[in-house]
């Protein structure tokens, strides 16, 4: 396996978290910030979600960046894309208890095999 390869799971992987952390963005709570509490706990935990989209987001970029430099660009989005989706199906399921069908068992499937057929036959 490639570097490319390494850095494209592992931005598939932060571009998940990017993702469900924009799920955990609170507008309400982060509107209800007053000046005077802007050092506390709660002003920080409100605030959370904001920072880990940018650290995610950027880490995300930057590891995609890293894997088009050795794969070509549009091979490294096709595997980044479908990586991106089964890891967030599994967390769908897995965490968020979510019911799947065996036809979309079928597509995640379809999609397994397109991911795995591309870096096999990837020089």
């Amino acid at each position: 396996m490639s570097k490319g390869f390494l850095y494209l799971f592992i931005a598939s992987i932060i571009q998940v978290l990017w993702l469900y952390n924009i799920k955990a963005i609170d507008r309400k709570k982060i509107a209800a910030i007053k000046l005077h509490e802007i050092f506390s706990k709660k002003t920080f935990f409100a605030l959370l979600p904001i920072f880990g989209y940018l650290i995610f987001g950027i880490s995300n970029v930057v590891m995609l960046t890293k894997a088009m430099k050795t794969l070509p660009p549009s091979i490294a989005y096709a595997l980044w894309s479908g990586l991106v989706i089964g890891f967030a199906s599994l967390v769908d399921q897995l965490y968020f208890k979510q019911k799947f069908t065996w036809l979309q068992y079928f597509f995640l499937f379809c999609i397994a095999i397109g991911v795995a057929g591309l870096n096999f036959t990837t020089k």
